[in-house]
């Protein structure tokens, strides 16, 4: 149940270098692992070499409970239409370590680099990843997943998106957020997105990140999240405020509680020349309810558009675009 494909000095198919392997738009998938123990490595022995694999529907797919304790390293990724890597049906335990990621998504919606789903104990490390359609990395019903030591960036909606299904202690640390979901960039909802978007998750840590000139930072509404770590992280120059939180309907009163906002620091978001709002905004869409129980520590705040750093405000009140 183990496969281990890793390129060598010699191996030199067509149209390629010394230690490649390279894997072309010849079907729907590219590779898709069903087995246990499996490492591909893209990294050869000695010398230069990769495994590049692009222009598929699903490049790279890992969809079977049976999928569990593998890892991808090394490698090139690029130009799906879906996902570029696809983890579901009850695989688990999957690695993805330094990784070139590109064009994930050409479907909008539900498409870019990286999907998590339903696939606990998944880790997502030391990877360039941009150019992603809707998300950069997507953890959806899925728990004890990690994102960390990433550059995501120029992606036209979120770097991650806990979204889709209930997500439980996911740990998003040490990433660099950079022009994601930016305020002129057109994409599948027509409004800017951001770095780090948590609809529906419960017990989420976000630490030391570095979000700068997305289209807003960080961004926590609708049906969660609950009893989360927020803290050590920076927000540089984002067109939208650094951080907003926000509830659309009735049905999601206290959803979004019992968190901790921490030694976060604040330097001049809200700049994009359209819009006048403070740096941490707070939203209530709803007649009844609350945000019960989260806490404002520590915080620094430099340089925002206004005189204001943090506003909350009622439903029935002007929002913010």
């Amino acid at each position: 149940n183990s496969l281990y494909l890793r390129p060598f000095d010699g191996l030199t198919p067509a149209g390629s270098g010394s230690g490649r392997i390279r894997f072309i738009q010849s079907g729907t998938i590219g590779l898709q692992i069903q087995s246990s123990g499996v490492v591909i490595d893209g990294s050869p022995p000695s010398g230069s070499g990769t495994i590049i694999i692009q222009n598929y529907k699903e490049p790279v797919k890992f969809n079977q409970s049976s999928s569990y304790n593998s890892q991808i390293k090394n490698c090139t990724i690029r130009f799906a239409k879906v996902f570029l890597i696809t983890i579901d049906s009850n695989a688990h335990d999957i690695t993805i370590d330094n990784c070139i990621l590109r064009g994930g998504g050409h479907w909008g919606h539900e498409s870019g680099s990286i999907q998590i789903k339903q696939t606990p104990g998944c880790i997502v490390k030391n990877c360039d990843i941009a150019f992603s359609s809707h998300e950069g990395v997507e953890i959806n019903g899925s728990n004890n997943c990690v994102v960390q030591n990433n550059y995501i960036h120029h992606g036209q909606c979120y770097g991650v998106n806990l979204a889709g299904g209930v997500s439980d202690r996911a740990l998003i640390e040490g990433n660099f957020f950079e022009n994601c979901g930016k305020y002129a960039e057109v994409n599948c909802h027509g409004a800017p997105h951001g770095g780090v978007q948590g609809s529906e998750a419960t017990n989420p840590v976000v630490r030391r990140n570095r979000f700068v000139n997305c289209g807003i930072g960080l961004y926590w509404g609708a049906q969660g999240p609950l009893g989360g770590k927020i803290y050590n992280n920076t927000f540089y120059g984002n067109d939208g405020p650094g951080m907003r939180l926000e509830t659309y309907q009735a049905s999601d009163a206290d959803k979004v509680g019992n968190m901790r906002f921490q030694n976060n620091l604040f330097v001049g978001n809200s700049a994009h020349a359209s819009i006048s709002i403070p740096q941490l905004c707070v939203q209530l869409h709803f007649t009844t309810g609350n945000f019960n129980g989260n806490v404002f520590a520590y915080n620094d705040f430099y340089s925002g558009a206004v005189s204001a750093d943090i506003r909350a405000w009622h439903y029935n009140q002007t929002p913010p675009p």
